[in-house]
């Protein structure tokens, strides 16, 4: 309700042009996923630019234990059914044709630090450094990371 107001009161007077959306929207259900894609949407038509992280892995179990455990990473993130995230999918693809609606896959990032698919991710870099501080959260270093690429990555997007 409040903050909705506000944030659309700052982005029609132009306070900011950009919008970095960070959300695990895939778990919503129908209506809290409608709600955001109107506010994303509501968003855009004043102008702004609306930059969305893809959602990360999150784990069955603490990556901290994992390391100490050498636990075999089978399967250890979590994954959602389609049929689960099927309205969060749907508004994506709606939110795309947006030209100022940009994602930045963070997911891919965090997986490319350690071995690059979500089936053997262990929530650590390929030489053993924590990039998750708990099963959803990220330690300053994979934060950082996170940030790193974003960084080389915005101006890219920007481009027509």
């Amino acid at each position: 309700g409040h903050s909705r107001t506000l944030l659309l009161d700052l982005a029609r007077k132009k306070v900011f042009t950009t919008y970095l959306v960070v959300s695990a929207g895939e778990l919503h259900t129908a209506p809290e996923v409608s709600e955001f894609t109107s506010l994303i949407t509501e968003l855009l038509d004043t102008g702004a630019e609306v930059i969305l992280f893809e959602p990360r892995a999150r784990f069955k179990y603490d990556p901290k234990k994992a390391g100490v455990l050498k636990q075999n990473s089978k399967n250890l993130v979590v994954s959602f059914s389609p049929d689960l995230t099927k309205d969060w999918d749907a508004a994506l693809a709606e939110l795309r044709t947006h030209r100022n609606f940009k994602i930045f896959d963070q997911a891919q990032v965090l997986l490319d630090l350690g071995c690059g698919r979500a089936d053997c991710f262990k929530g650590h870099t390929t030489d053993g450094h924590l990039i998750y501080r708990d099963p959803t959260h990220l330690t300053d270093l994979g934060a950082r990371e996170v940030f790193k690429r974003f960084s080389t990555w915005y101006p890219t997007a920007r481009q027509p």
